[in-house]
């Protein structure tokens, strides 16, 4: 968790605040995932905000899910 924030935050904001921003960014995804009877989270190791630059395979594997869940109600 720590290792995402860069040094000149870390300096600035102290471990404490810098915890409660990831509670309740999770928070706010979870929120996220409940908005759709179908909603799920998938959590990425070693990728950011770009995760499809990061990991394209999750992001393709998911569409391709997501496809296959349409195709599978017609």
């Amino acid at each position: 968790m720590l290792a995402q924030i860069p040094a000149y935050l870390k300096s600035v904001v102290g471990p404490e605040v810098i915890a409660k921003v990831f509670e309740t960014s999770r928070e706010m995804q979870k929120e996220l995932v409940n908005l759709s009877s179908r909603g799920r989270q998938i959590m990425v190791k070693n990728s950011g905000h770009m995760i499809q630059l990061d990991q394209p395979e999750v992001v393709i594997d998911a569409i391709r899910e997501v496809m296959a869940q349409m195709q599978n109600k017609q």
